[in-house]
């Protein structure tokens, strides 16, 4: 064997790159669809004694559920049940604790948001009386010392109620999803608000050192509960907030949620899952407010919504998405029409915004929504779109509308003289109309932008321009694939 290999730090490197998916800003290793990592790493802890450590720490980083541990303790001690539940067969002693610790220590992630598409049932899972006992045992015991980032998803509502005997100091990273779970029987429901209070009150007194928190409220609640303000109010080293719930009305305590939030210092990056057409304005940067953010993204209500917040949020932002709720049409829904100049007026904050020189970063995602045909006094879509010009340092682009298939050669050449820096243009359409921009358009493009690396956008490819229009374009992400 190498003597490479005899360094853990090397091991682990490459273990970890049997994982489909990394997520940055701290956040550990999640797992993909491709469970065959699980079984690799497993093998590759029996392999040797130089790989036991590493294959280790890497297999149990990321625990879905507490059944595989729960499994590690004495086979006499637990029983698997009907509806994917293990339960215990009796009291626990002090002698059951050794290979359970030996594994939780390890393990700095619980739950995940989703089941692999590939796995025909739910997980096996620990049931209620396994979590009292484990919550209830004396002394008590830390019983994952190393937990990061704790993800309240899981496939019933057992674990809610217990969460608090796993949570800890170093937890950095919190999910609390309130949205549709699994019941005892595997059935749909909605979590009580009392559950979710006593939630959000174990996180702030047992885990103040949140710097990430995302929130998705039960369907049912239509306004912030007080609990989760409390919630806030402690959470002095918040950076990330994402709120991914739909609140309709206009109440005090709604007021209070965005005044928390400004005063945040430490906040840079805020997603709102809804922010409606009844006072945008609330969301602004007067009084000091948002004094670092640095990435805003939301779902609109309409156009005119994301004009208002981008026109009030005056904040050095490096990244902005936006999307309406046109993104999400009911089935049936009557087809929703505005006019160009609406997306026109949505931008043009841009065009005195203090985030010109810092923003890196746009998406804007209204794909189903139906512009009406422009008339004398309307601008075109490329005359709409123009006011993304005035930001030079754009490196990633995403737009989705309909109207992108109304930009031109013109259009593009003027993007590549805008964006010097731009390496991602992305302009999605799903109409069947014809494109009207060609590759001529596309070589001028690659001309301004030499570090262009992805280019999504429907072109008309019946007219050529001569070979050296493409190839002389200086570009090695793209030169290729075009000869």
């Amino acid at each position: 064997m190498h003597a490479c290999l005899l360094i853990s730090e090397i091991l682990s490197n490459i273990f970890e790159q049997l994982f489909t998916k990394v997520s940055g800003n701290d956040v550990l290793m999640q797992f993909g669809e491709d469970l065959d990592a699980e079984q690799a790493l497993s093998r590759l802890a029996v392999t040797c004694r130089t790989f036991t450590e590493p294959a280790l720490n890497v297999l149990w980083r990321v625990q879905r559920v507490f059944a595989p541990l729960i499994r590690c303790m004495p086979r006499d001690l637990w029983t698997e049940v009907l509806a994917h539940r293990l339960t215990f067969k009796r009291a626990l002693r002090e002698t059951d604790w050794e290979r359970f610790d030996f594994y939780a220590r390890r393990i700095k992630q619980i739950g995940e948001s989703y089941l692999p598409s590939d796995e025909p049932y739910l997980p096996l899972e620990p049931s209620e009386d396994v979590f009292i006992a484990l919550a209830t045992y004396r002394p008590v015991r830390v019983f994952l010392p190393q937990l990061r980032v704790v993800h309240c998803t899981p496939w019933s509502t057992v674990m809610y109620k217990y969460i608090q005997a796993f949570l800890g100091p170093n937890v950095a990273h919190v999910t609390i999803n309130g949205e549709d779970i699994h019941d005892e029987d595997g059935n749909y429901t909605s979590i009580s608000i009392s559950v979710v209070d006593a939630l959000y009150s174990a996180v702030s007194r047992l885990s103040p050192n949140i710097t990430s928190l995302s929130v998705s409220f039960p369907w049912h609640i239509l306004t912030i509960d007080p609990m989760f303000l409390g919630l806030l109010r402690h959470l002095r080293h918040l950076r990330v907030l994402t709120c991914g719930s739909e609140f309709l009305t206009d109440s005090p305590c709604d007021e209070e949620f965005l005044q928390i939030i400004g005063n945040l210092y430490s906040l840079e990056h805020l997603v709102m899952g809804w922010i409606s057409a009844l006072n945008p304005s609330r969301y602004h940067t007067r009084n000091g407010r948002f004094p670092n953010l640095s990435k805003l993204g939301f779902v609109a209500e309409d156009l005119s919504v994301m004009g208002v917040v981008l026109q009030s949020m005056q904040c050095r932002l490096v990244e902005f998405s936006a999307k309406t709720q046109n993104e999400f049409p009911e089935y049936g829904a009557e087809e929703v029409v505005a006019p160009l100049s609406l997306l026109q007026q949505s931008l043009l904050p841009l065009s005195q915004h203090v985030c010109r020189q810092t923003l890196l970063s746009f998406e804007l995602h209204a794909e189903f929504l139906q512009f009406s045909p422009p008339t004398m006094n309307d601008p075109s879509a490329g005359d709409a779109l123009r006011p993304l010009f005035d930001c030079p340092n754009l490196r990633r682009i995403s737009i989705r509308l309909e109207c992108a298939i109304d930009l031109d050669d013109a259009w593009l050449a003027d993007a590549g003289k805008a964006w010097p820096s731009l390496q991602e243009l992305k302009l999605w359409s799903q109409t069947r109309h014809d494109p009207k921009a060609t590759f001529g358009g596309l070589s001028s493009l690659l001309r301004g932008c030499p570090q262009l690396r992805e280019f999504v956008m429907r072109i008309d490819a019946r007219i050529l321009p001569t070979p050296p229009g493409i190839l002389d374009v200086k570009n090695r992400w793209i030169q290729d694939r075009l000869t």
